[in-house]
């Protein structure tokens, strides 16, 4: 597995289509957030054209992420699926 604890994760301006995104999905949520949420402190995922569906789907591994700090879904999902799990813009 990994030689040090992953404390960042960013993928930033991919295109992620549906397709992929089922492909991915299981690896992402299950492998590299659940296993590593104890020491993730940074997910970003800035403009990878995420839909809301994307989102819904790793939702139950970042409610895992205990030490998560900085989330950035900037350019992808709708801002009131955001705030509606309880995610503001900061400041």
């Amino acid at each position: 597995w990994l030689q040090t604890p992953l404390e960042t994760l960013s993928v930033t301006e991919s295109f992620i289509t549906k397709s992929d995104w089922t492909h991915i999905s299981e690896f992402v949520c299950t492998i590299l957030l659940l296993k590593n949420a104890s020491t993730l402190i940074t997910l970003d995922l800035e403009g990878c054209q995420l839909m809301d569906f994307h989102l819904t789907a790793i939702l139950p591994a970042l409610r895992n992420c205990t030490q998560l700090t900085r989330l950035n879904f900037l350019g992808n999902c709708s801002l009131e699926l955001l705030e509606g799990i309880g995610i503001t813009r900061p400041g």
